[in-house]
């Protein structure tokens, strides 16, 4: 990374390190995905790492996520194929939410969807193999409002209310 950095860790969720180590691009090998923040930065940065041929870890490429907190991190199978996509729910100081989903593949980071919500879900509803991503959030800003939710299949989102 190349400057100081100090490692940011998830507020609630099942994975709650600064350190995600997974098969992210389905090549079989382990990867390894950082969260921490710099004195360059003001949000939350992650870095994608894989391991060079003699076995020392090396970063590939570091993306500045969307505010300065994680919520939560899940690892979901969004796709088809092998790879697996990161989950970050970011928090932001005025209390809004943000959910991005990256793709890493080829030693390329992918923000392949990014948006604010309230609620999630990651779950196979479908019974199509694949997990899919259920974004729910109020429609208006009132609270007590129609909610609304957005089915999100890794190609793209539908609406259902």
């Amino acid at each position: 990374m190349g400057e100081s950095a100090q490692l940011k860790y998830p507020m609630q969720g099942e994975l709650l390190s600064p350190f995600l180590l997974q098969d992210l691009d389905g090549d079989g090998q382990q990867d390894a995905a950082v969260l921490y923040t710099t004195a360059q930065s003001s949000n939350v940065c992650i870095a994608f790492l894989q391991k060079d041929a003699a076995g020392v870890w090396q970063v590939r490429q570091s993306i500045e996520g969307l505010a300065d907190t994680v919520d939560n991190v899940r690892l979901a199978q969004l796709q088809d194929g092998a790879a697996t996509q990161l989950v970050v729910g970011y928090l932001a100081a005025q209390g809004d939410s943000y959910l991005a989903v990256y793709s890493y593949e080829n030693g390329t980071v992918n923000a392949i969807l990014e948006q604010s919500y309230e609620q999630y879900l990651v779950e196979d509803i479908t019974g199509g193999g694949n997990e899919d991503l259920i974004l729910m959030s109020t429609l208006g800003g009132r609270r007590g409002a129609d909610r609304a939710a957005d089915r999100w299949t890794g190609t793209g989102c539908s609406s259902e209310v």
